[in-house]
């Protein structure tokens, strides 16, 4: 596997191109999936998409993955190639059949200029997934430096 070269010079001062950003999220970036358990009857509800693997991409966190993405003007476009690899990466998981995908979404991509939510239905089409499978949660990184991942709207 061909991994792009990436030209960065720390997680503040990327050097990287939008398209090298976007061309980099299938050789770097992983899932891991969590079990959502009901904790009356122990039985798996669903899946929560864990990102991994931003640290290829010369980035230290996940935030630091989405606010690059967001500065580099690709956010909503980085999201889908995200949302498109966890939805594949969770057809492969056999338990996962009749389970929900927790996909956690940034909130800003609602405010980018090329946001249109038919194009989740359109993938979700695609890839032959109904509806009712996935589950969006939007989350809304800290801004402040403090050390606190996300903040709930």
């Amino acid at each position: 596997m061909n991994v792009p070269a990436l030209n960065y010079v720390s997680d503040q001062s990327p050097l990287f191109s939008a398209d090298d950003f976007l061309d980099a999220i299938p050789y770097s970036i992983e899932y891991a999936f969590q079990p959502i358990v009901n904790i009356h009857t122990g039985v798996v509800y669903g899946f929560e998409a864990l990102l991994r693997g931003q640290e290829g991409m010369g980035l230290s966190s996940i935030q630091n993955f989405f606010d690059h993405a967001w500065q580099l003007g690709v956010l909503h476009q980085a999201d889908l190639a995200l949302r498109q690899k966890a939805l594949l990466a969770f057809s492969n998981i056999p338990a996962a059949q009749d389970k929900k995908l927790f996909f956690n979404l940034d909130g800003r991509c609602f405010e980018s200029p090329d946001y249109s939510p038919e194009q989740t239905q359109i993938m979700m089409k695609e890839l032959a997934f109904p509806a009712s499978t996935l589950c969006l949660d939007v989350i809304v990184f800290a801004t402040s430096g403090d050390n606190c991942n996300t903040v709930p709207r």
